[in-house]
């Protein structure tokens, strides 16, 4: 069984080598780099692995304001891997790091589940402590009880209602939509964003029309939040790209990137940051009410 991975990067060199290093460490045979007309080291490193033979770099202009840009470019990427002989599929940003059980995704059991056409890999924020994320490179399961995550029960509850009401919420609290592993010679487009299938809808569950199978040999650590420079470096992306193409995704879309937008204009970059970071006191509070898991919690559920 191969597995390929679509890795998706804007400007990310500060995470870009663990993430490569990761994907290869799982088990990715074969990685797509997609880039985002980067403006940083990001393409030199690209380049630099892509001479190893198992990683291609292919450029997604998205400041055409097309909306079918990204479409476009996830069916190259799911054509060139069924080309390759690829079975799978698995979508991530550079900021995203797939944790399978076994530390292996090949022993997923749902990529055997003949019933299984996509697989929803759950994903949750990792913690933002005042000395840095609470996670550490290299990443395996013998750390997996040293990686903290956010963890807002009820799960599968939208985000995006819980920070309307209530705004002191830091975004980094809240559990995103997961993303997606495709059955390649069965899945022919995936929603923007990587969240669903086309036609259907995201989220936390367990089975969704026997079509995706949610995952429960692995979860996705997103690190959203890590140093104060890459956060600088997030925001003016995105008042760059508002400002030459207004908002070119569909609605209700990267909502909480427009969020960070306004707040770091309305409080500064720094506050907005700073808002994210969870300091030993708040940690021990969340931990109390059930809002932080380590990642091996996750699979010792199962045991």
């Amino acid at each position: 069984m191969k597995i390929a991975a679509w890795l998706g990067n804007k400007d990310e060199s500060e995470l870009l080598p663990h993430s490569i290093a990761h994907l290869r460490s799982i088990g990715v045979d074969h990685i797509y780099a997609v880039d985002v007309m980067s403006t940083d080291d990001s393409r030199e490193i690209l380049a630099a692995e892509a001479g190893k033979g198992d990683l291609e770099m292919l450029d997604l202009d998205i400041n055409t304001g097309d909306p079918e840009a990204e479409h476009r470019a996830a069916a190259e990427v799911m054509d060139r891997a069924r080309a390759r002989g690829m079975d799978w599929l698995l979508f991530c940003d550079a900021d995203e790091f797939p944790l399978p059980r076994t530390g292996r995704l090949q022993d997923m059991a749902e990529l055997s589940d003949p019933a299984c056409d996509a697989i929803a890999m759950p994903r949750y924020n990792v913690v933002l402590g005042p000395g840095g994320p609470c996670m550490e490179f290299p990443l395996g399961p013998a750390s997996y009880d040293r990686i903290i995550v956010h963890y807002a029960p009820p799960e599968g509850q939208r985000w995006r209602k819980m920070l309307q009401d209530d705004p002191d919420m830091p975004w980094i609290h809240v559990v995103p939509n997961p993303k997606l592993m495709i059955r390649l010679d069965r899945v022919t487009s995936v929603q923007a964003g990587h969240h669903a299938l086309a036609g259907e809808r995201a989220g936390n569950k367990e089975d969704d029309g026997g079509r995706t199978l949610r995952a429960r040999d692995l979860v996705v650590a997103h690190l959203p939040f890590s140093t104060l420079p890459r956060f600088a470096t997030k925001i003016a992306n995105i008042i760059e790209l508002h400002e030459e193409t207004g908002t070119p995704w569909p609605p209700g879309q990267a909502w909480h990137w427009r969020m960070f937008q306004d707040n770091a204009a309305a409080g500064g970059i720094k506050a907005e940051f700073a808002r994210n970071v969870t300091n030993q006191q708040e940690m021990m509070r969340l931990q109390s009410a059930g809002g932080l898991r380590r990642v091996s919690d996750f699979f010792d559920d199962e045991t």
